[in-house]
């Protein structure tokens, strides 16, 4: 292994536990050039790490940048050529620009020699006849330059513009109208899937998708779409087109799933925070570490919606009484000038944990909040809806969780509206119960 990294200007060394890369004279960690890179998985499949018997071998010469985007290969190609059409538009430049002052030279010499013609001759007697030759001759010979120095710009003009050389987008879509529109988006974040190791691309059934072979490569279509596929397997990695849809998501989950079981997931972070959900839903492996706390919070909020509520459990006839309950629970120990956002934001966390569905807990926030706060102006459809997304939010989440072992208790605080039912059963009549 020594030898294969040297020839190729790098080298192996130990650094602490683990392990550095040599690339040139920049270091890396040897695991960032994957997982089965580092120290530990080298010493599994060759043995105890031994340092290179030269300890003191010459500095590998220095490499010159390479991309690693495929879209960028052609970089080089495109330079060489600019570089050369440069030269021949500097060539060009100043072949017009000797040009054309020669012929400002040429044209100054003639007026001269005309000037000299004129005036050469005697004009004893003529003054007015010399005079009115002068202007005439002076007028034609402005006339000419002037109309020399339009011809000339026009020239110098026609020259810039017919010599632009393209942009590199104009110039890869003439050669692949793929490389240009990835090129367009370059700057953003690639939807990718990856694998821990590399595993051949092969037709799999993936539900309504169609899988095409492309060489090395396996394009999945959506059943009855053309046009560019909706995700490509390219053996460690798996290229999300499209992340909008969310099948096509799914699906590029599922084929993960299928390869390796356990993979990451990097791209932008709606794309990230879609994966979690499919894989609270789903069961899918994910192996990001920041993406855990989303995922458990999101198997939680799964849970919570499906699990049925015990027979026992009454549930109160009112929303509005449950938010009511739940925001007196909330205020004990809580000084009077409050946030009232903030603890209707608790509320929503406290309604999800009693286990109420997000259109129940902003259901119970719009009827409940303004018969709290009737002099308080606001857009009560939104504020409850805000505090519902809050509820099943990251941070709200974390809250979540610090009040799960209160569960029991929350749903008592709510029970206490059936108890007061109970005993004024004129009341019970009147306003219904649900058990």
């Amino acid at each position: 292994m020594h030898d294969a990294l040297a020839q190729r200007g790098m080298r192996f060394e130990r650094k602490g536990s683990g392990a550095i890369l040599w690339v040139g004279d920049e270091a890396v960690k040897a695991s960032s050039a994957g997982r089965e890179c580092s120290m530990s998985a080298l010493e599994k499949r060759l043995g105890e790490f031994e340092p290179r018997a030269d300890e003191r071998s010459p500095d590998p010469p220095r490499r010159a940048p390479q991309p690693i985007d495929p879209v960028s290969k052609p970089w080089k190609e495109y330079i060489a050529q600019r570089d050369h059409h440069d030269a021949e538009r500097a060539a060009a430049r100043d072949c017009l620009a000797e040009r054309q002052r020669d012929e400002k030279q040429r044209t100054a010499e003639r007026h001269r020699s005309e000037r000299e013609d004129i005036f050469s001759r005697s004009w004893r007697g003529e003054r007015d006849l010399l005079n009115a030759a002068r202007s005439v001759l002076a007028a034609q010979q402005a006339q000419e330059k002037a109309e020399l120095r339009d011809r000339q710009k026009l020239e110098r003009d026609g020259l810039r513009r017919e010599q632009r050389f393209p942009s590199f987008k104009e110039w890869l879509a003439e050669r692949s109208p793929e490389l240009a529109q990835e090129w367009r988006y370059r700057e953003r974040q690639p939807a990718v899937i990856e694998g821990p190791k590399f595993d051949p691309p092969a037709t799999r059934d993936i539900r309504a998708f169609e899988a095409v072979v492309d060489g090395g490569r396996v394009h999945y279509h959506l059943t009855g779409e053309r046009g560019s596929p909706a995700f490509t397997d390219r053996g460690k990695v798996i290229d999300i087109r499209d992340t909008t849809r969310r099948e096509n998501v799914l699906a590029a989950l599922q084929l993960s799933a299928q390869k390796w079981g356990t993979f990451t997931v990097h791209g932008s972070e709606p794309f990230k925070r879609l994966c979690a959900e499919l894989a609270a839903e789903h069961g899918f492996k994910i192996a990001n570490p920041e993406l855990q706390q989303a995922i458990v919070a999101d198997r939680e909020r799964v849970r919570l919606k499906t699990e049925p509520w015990p027979a026992q459990n009454a549930r109160p006839s009112s929303l509005a009484e449950a938010y009511r309950l739940q925001l007196a629970d909330a205020r004990q120990g809580v000084p009077d000038n409050a946030d009232p956002s903030r603890l209707d934001a608790e509320v929503a966390v406290r309604l999800r944990v009693a286990g109420h569905s997000p259109d129940a807990i902003a259901r119970a926030i719009r009827e409940g909040a303004p018969a709290m706060r009737p002099n308080e102006q606001r857009d009560w459809d939104a504020y409850a809806r805000r505090a519902a997304n809050f509820a099943f939010s990251v941070p709200g989440s974390q809250l979540a969780a610090h009040l799960e072992p209160q569960r029991a208790r929350l749903i008592g605080v709510e029970r206490l509206y059936h108890r007061e039912l109970d005993a004024r059963p004129d009341e019970s009549r009147r306003l219904g119960r649900s058990r």
